[in-house]
């Protein structure tokens, strides 16, 4: 299942966190697999050891590729991507662990469609599971085999990404180094061309977040780097938005309203869908589906909306898509007016071109 896919794994001392790592890897992935270990400048005598004994142990499956110094993850990243000639590559931090169906899974997602470009395995998990973390595996693979989910983007800490991706677009963008919004902007640029992001929902990898890259940096220096990347990132992509989208069969028609629906979440935006038509159906992290008969629609749109404005205004929607004849409707409360932006969208009387202008125009207003 693995032979047509290379495994990079980025190693920087913390033994603790990387005999686990590793060895779960050979445990739960099923041969053969080529996995490059990209050891980014470890200093450990412990850690040298382990990785030379697993290379001598699985020569066949295991190669080192070492920087005599640490080059951050990005670089680590590029340099593992470069020695992979394979169709698929699927890049994994040593701060985690990995459960059975991890990495077919996710192959799995991927060739579900030339489109999907980029794959990540689930992370999350109850916190009533504790340390049982193979149950949860096991429930997810029980429920989900073989299903996936459309996502904004691929996070970084473990992904799997068609050959094809790296071709169009090359690695990971160098000037976010050391970290932070580089994953993002991978999989913004990888959209661009045309791909798709998935989560592969029966597979789990658990992430010990920021355990090695943290202790490098501090929580200032941590704090101060992610806000400086997250700047750089908004500036050239713009910030994910808010939006309520309107969906009456009767006057938007479901082909367009999906069609709408799609593009702005592959714009890296958030959307709670209401409509009454009930074979609307979008599988997608960012999106909400809230239903209601068409008679009832008014009111789970004012509704929602006045729940809305509980919120703090950077967590207010900054758009609500709809009708004419729904934000004529809307409109005649005069709260509902003041408070929100109101865009009719509709098959036959749109203009897509100002419609995506005014999208990108929010977009790149402060957050």
């Amino acid at each position: 299942m693995a032979a047509d896919c290379d495994i990079v794994l980025l190693v920087y001392d913390k033994l603790e966190l990387t005999r686990p790592c590793l060895e779960s890897i050979i445990a739960h992935t099923p041969g053969p697999f080529r996995l490059t270990i990209v050891d980014n400048g470890s200093t450990q005598p412990q850690t040298l050891e382990y990785l030379a004994s697993m290379q001598k142990r699985f020569p066949e499956y295991i190669r080192i590729a070492r920087n005599e110094q640490n080059q951050g993850y990005i670089k680590a990243v590029n340099k593992g991507l470069s020695l992979s000639d394979r169709p698929f590559i699927c890049v994994i931090s040593n701060d985690t662990l990995v459960f059975p169906g991890w990495l077919s899974e996710m192959l799995s997602a991927a060739r579900q469609s030339p489109a999907v470009g980029l794959v990540n395995p689930q992370w999350e998990f109850p916190a009533r599971f504790g340390a049982r973390l193979d149950v949860w595996a096991a429930r997810l693979r029980k429920r989900y085999a073989g299903q996936s989910a459309e996502t904004d983007w691929a996070r970084g800490f473990c992904f799997l990404v068609r050959r094809e991706v790296i071709n169009a677009i090359g690695g990971l963008d160098e000037a976010f180094s050391p970290g932070y919004f580089d994953d993002w902007d991978f999989a913004v640029r990888a959209v661009k061309k045309g791909y798709i992001c998935k989560v592969a929902l029966a597979a789990f990898v658990r992430h010990y977040i920021n355990a090695t890259f943290g202790p490098q940096l501090g929580k200032q220096g941590m704090d101060r780097l992610f806000e400086e990347r997250r700047q750089m990132f908004l500036r050239k992509w713009g910030r994910p938005l808010r939006i309520c989208q309107v969906a009456d069969h009767r006057s938007s028609g479901r082909t367009a309203a999906v069609g709408t629906a799609l593009a702005l979440l592959r714009d890296q935006n958030r959307l709670v869908l209401i409509t009454d038509d009930p074979a609307i159906g979008i599988r997608h992290t960012n999106c909400v589906v809230k239903r209601a008969p068409g008679w009832m629609l008014w009111i789970k749109l004012a509704a929602n909306l006045l729940n809305n404005l509980r919120y703090q205004k950077t967590k207010r929607y900054d758009m609500i898509i709809c009708s004419r004849q729904m934000m004529n409707r809307m409109c005649a409360l005069p709260w509902l007016r003041r408070e929100f932006l109101f865009v009719v969208h509709e098959a036959g009387g749109a203009q897509p071109q100002g419609f995506w202008r005014l999208i990108q125009q929010l977009k790149q207003k402060t957050a």
